[in-house]
């Protein structure tokens, strides 16, 4: 692999006019904005092939509007950032752009991850622009791999999001009116294919869901939700005429409400979820680890225990989530590509906003490093195969530590 300065400015230039066709039939602009200066060393084809094919997956999955590139260059960094209308990449699920096959036969993960020790980051809230963030270190040495700033600003708070889905147009409606007007922004949908293709795409703060609907019932609709990484963390809550309220919070459900049901009490209880939520119950958890196998299980079980979830897989992209969105805790396996565990704990424990969170390290190499992690600030040091139950009371028992709090248990019958 050849290793030159690519000029980012042209380089997406070029992109940008390859991909017209596909966003004229999308009605997507794509709006460069990098100035001419801004370069990173890697290899052009094989960089170009990555950009490529994330830009025209950007494309296809953007429903009309205008896709924003823009660059900014720092010590020893390079940001970009790739920003879309609400739908084009939903937060949470980097999976589909990292493992996204270019032209070159290999993904965007083997350039830009294993090849150029970038960092690929997705970011997104309901109602407001998704953001795509790859961060690329400018420097060839790996102890000159920068510390990656926090962002200037957090952006203002979008309304809580709520997803209503009922096959009675007139009650939807109705519970869409109620809190509209309380300020909540609301969208509608009519069954169960159609609530989970929005979930994915927006990613509500909340839904509200029937049980009984022709095409897929409430109780099949939550299922597939919780065993989705992409969604399993969204509190779901029945309203329904069914009062089968065991089956629900044995599904994941944060609350059940029968029909009827007062405007009143409909509003206090999404309140009081909310409330809960705000006051520190939920927690976000940083899971690092290049196996997706690992990642997945543990942020499916994780999040069925009321945590928020991020994913990183490799010591730099987790650096990166740690200065954008500081989390409560970190479990940090030992053995990946890149950046392995022992260098991302050094640089964690180097940092002193950063040294403060607990780390919990789960390997496989045994535990020949293990005084090495504690000397350097870890928590616990668990080792691979590991009992999931185990995982889990050691986050909550050590978040509940630090903050205070108690886990975020949905009522459980």
């Amino acid at each position: 692999m050849t290793s030159n300065a690519v000029g980012l400015a042209e380089l997406f230039a070029l992109l940008s006019e390859e991909s017209r066709a596909l966003a004229d039939k999308n009605a997507v602009a794509v709006v460069v904005e990098i100035p001419e200066p801004i370069v990173v060393r890697g290899d052009r084809t094989r960089l170009g092939a990555a950009f490529r094919a994330i830009l025209q997956r950007l494309i296809a999955s953007t429903p009309g509007g205008e896709i924003k590139i823009s660059a900014v260059e720092r010590d020893h960094d390079v940001e970009i950032v790739m920003e879309a209308p609400g739908g084009g990449v939903a937060r949470d699920r980097t999976d589909g752009v990292r493992t996204e096959t270019t032209s070159l036969g290999v993904s965007v993960e083997d350039i830009i991850a294993s090849e150029h020790r970038g960092a690929i980051l997705v970011e997104g809230r309901p109602g407001l622009a998704s953001r795509l963030v790859i961060h690329f270190p400018t420097s060839a040495e790996p102890e000159e791999l920068p510390r990656i700033p926090l962002p200037d600003a957090l952006p203002e708070a979008a309304p809580r999001q709520v997803l209503v889905v009922d096959n009675d147009e007139e009650v939807s409606h109705k519970v869409k009116d109620y809190l509209a007007k309380r300020g909540y922004d609301v969208g509608v949908a009519t069954n169960g294919k159609e609530a989970l293709i929005m979930a994915k795409n927006i990613v509500p703060d909340m839904i509200i869901l029937d049980v009984m609907m022709p095409d897929i019932s409430g109780f099949d609709v939550i299922q597939v939700l919780k065993e989705d990484p992409a969604t399993q963390h969204i509190p779901v809550m029945f309203l329904s005429i069914l009062p089968d309220k065991e089956k629900g919070f044995r599904l994941g459900a944060v609350d059940y409400l029968v029909k009827p049901i007062s405007e009143d009490a409909l509003v206090e209880s999404i309140n009081a979820i909310f409330e809960k939520r705000k006051t520190g119950r939920a927690k976000k958890v940083l899971v690092v680890d290049d196996d997706r196998r690992v990642t997945q299980l543990l942020s499916k079980r994780l999040a069925e225990e009321g945590f928020i979830t991020r994913q990183a897989y490799n010591g730099y992209e987790a650096l990166a989530w740690i200065a954008r969105e500081k989390p409560d805790l970190i479990l940090l396996d030992m053995n990946m590509p890149v950046m392995n565990g022992m260098e991302t704990l050094e640089r964690i424990h180097a940092n002193s906003e950063w040294s403060k969170i607990p780390v919990i390290v789960v390997t496989a190499t045994g535990y020949a490093d293990k005084e090495r992690c504690i000397n350097l600030g870890a928590a616990k040091y668990l080792t691979k195969p590991f009992i999931e139950e185990d995982i889990l009371d050691e986050v909550a028992n050590i978040t509940d530590q630090v903050t205070g709090g108690a886990r975020n248990d949905a009522p459980r019958v």
